[in-house]
């Protein structure tokens, strides 16, 4: 009788054991992810020869970045996300090309409730800037490293876990200053996000 129930302690506390080992597995994956915002004061406005117009917006286009997601405890309903990535938006003509770009740097605290997640945090831009080329080469203007507040929304389609595919929305709060401004100009988007954990 004690040896059996000897036995089956130990095999309890094996498989407690490997639940622990898979529960910090996946609740600490990779990430990949892209999203898109718009908004953000005007910088530039294109008028081209069919008298058509395109403006170009501070921290308006397409963000892609890679990170990592760190479990705070086992079974806690709370995750950091630490992500870099590279953010660029533009104004494309046959004669040149007008360009904004920033390398960002995002720590968000989310906390997940089944299959949602609820995230607010901090972002950082590197070296945000303007470029242009062609009909645009003489509009270059960088801006100051800017730091900034997100606040994000996800739906994750994998229940239970940190891994596999999620959309949401998320809206950023940013100001840019430089020495060649009067005056800040203002970054604030909203966007929609798409990421994939592993």
């Amino acid at each position: 009788m004690t040896v059996k129930l000897f036995c089956k302690t130990i095999l309890l506390t094996g498989i407690l054991s490997l639940a622990s080992t898979t529960l910090h597995a996946t609740e600490s994956p990779w990430f990949v992810g892209i999203n898109y915002d718009a908004g953000g004061d005007d910088i530039a406005e294109v008028v081209f020869t069919d008298g058509s117009t395109s403006r170009l917006s501070a921290n308006e286009g397409i963000h892609f970045y890679a990170g990592k997601n760190f479990a705070n405890g086992v079974n806690s309903p709370w995750h950091t996300h630490v992500s870099a990535g590279y953010k660029i938006g533009s104004v494309t003509a046959k004669n040149g090309d007008l360009t904004w770009s920033a390398w960002p740097i995002e720590v968000i605290e989310f906390y997940n409730i089944e299959k949602v997640r609820l995230g607010a945090g901090l972002v950082y831009q590197l070296n945000p800037k303007v470029e242009g080329s062609g009909f645009a080469s003489g509009l270059n203007l960088e801006l100051d490293n800017a730091l900034g507040f997100v606040l994000q929304f996800e739906y994750r389609f994998s229940p239970g876990v940190q891994e596999g595919m999620a959309l949401g929305l998320r809206y950023t709060n940013i100001s840019y200053s430089s020495s060649n401004l009067i005056s800040e100009v203002s970054g604030s988007t909203i966007g929609g996000v798409f990421s994939y954990a592993f």
